[in-house]
């Protein structure tokens, strides 16, 4: 069924995201691994103790060090199934620049991810807090390098899949065009996209820099570029559906830096646009009985922001 969910279809949504927090929760405890809820699951821990009403996924955060341990513990098989550590290491398919943990007895398939050929279990996001250049003109340089390398991933998923230019834009199609054969005689993967992706993330980790941000993953979005010393206040716990959450002592300044007056609920458009969920149905299943309608619903939604 296609999201936005109401009444039962929510909470079913809602106990997976909860499951997948936990079981998170569970391996960086056993490992001394620090996170905190990010972004709106931090608003919804301190203004609904739990996930916000509209929304529809949790994020969480980690200092890059404590990222690249998750990595590695997840790596010797810290999550079993059906729980999935995704990362273009893990999934060729999986253009993005920073994790999921999946639920794979799941579907989650946000329609601007029809085309990637990948898990497509319910999720929650993760990403890394990398130390941001004081200079402005270094940024925007880091930023731009981090968008091309995301583009050639993006490339890449196309032709993992198996799509080629089903549904590309001129531009996407000539560069799908110019970097293929570099794919096909695996001069380029995406193992070796990630790696330079993560080395331009990661430029300034030996410096002390001013601000930080979640740039693997939201690039240079202001509401998510924070000044450091909050981030480095002691953790305190919330309460979260429920289980007990980890927020950063100093968490009026963050939110009061992305949202503003944070404890006046204001209804946002959800990130992932049309998705398609199903609580009981494994994600490969509902996409080989669905792949005509997904293919044509994702075809369409490419013509019309054409038009635009």
């Amino acid at each position: 069924m296609s999201m936005n969910l109401v009444n039962d279809d929510k909470q079913q949504l809602n106990h997976i995201l909860v499951e997948l927090l936990r079981t998170l929760d569970e391996v960086c405890q056993r490992y001394n691994i620090k996170y905190f809820v990010f972004a709106g699951t931090m608003l919804g821990a301190i203004r609904h103790k739990g996930i916000i009403p509209w929304d529809d996924d949790v994020d969480v955060v980690l200092w890059r060090e404590d990222y690249n341990r998750l990595m590695q513990v997840a790596d010797k098989g810290a999550f079993k199934p059906p729980f999935f550590f995704q990362n273009p290491n893990t999934d060729s398919g999986f253009p993005k620049g920073y994790c999921r943990l999946r639920n794979s007895n799941t579907t989650e398939i946000p329609i601007v991810d029809v085309f990637e050929k990948c898990n497509h279990g319910v999720f929650i996001d993760i990403f890394p807090l990398d130390n941001i250049p004081d200079d402005e003109v270094a940024f925007s340089k880091q930023i731009r390098n981090l968008k091309r390398i995301r583009n050639l991933m993006n490339v890449y998923a196309r032709y993992h899949a198996g799509i080629g230019t089903l549904g590309a834009s001129a531009a996407q199609s000539l560069a799908y065009h110019a970097v293929a054969l570099l794919f096909k005689t695996k001069l380029l993967s995406m193992k070796s996209l990630y790696r330079k992706y993560e080395s331009i993330a990661t430029r300034y980790s030996n410096n002390r820099t001013k601000r930080v941000g979640a740039i693997a993953g939201l690039f240079d979005n202001q509401r998510f570029i924070f000044a450091r010393k909050p981030w480095e206040s002691k953790p305190i716990l919330l309460d979260f559906e429920d289980m007990k959450v980890p927020v950063p002592e100093s968490y009026d300044k963050l939110l009061k830096h992305s949202y503003g007056d944070y404890m006046t609920p204001k209804q946002e458009k959800n990130n992932h646009g049309e998705t398609f969920f199903s609580a009981t149905i494994p994600y490969d299943k509902y996409f080989e009985d669905n792949k005509q309608m997904l293919y044509a619903k994702r075809y369409k939604l490419t013509q019309s922001g054409r038009k635009q």
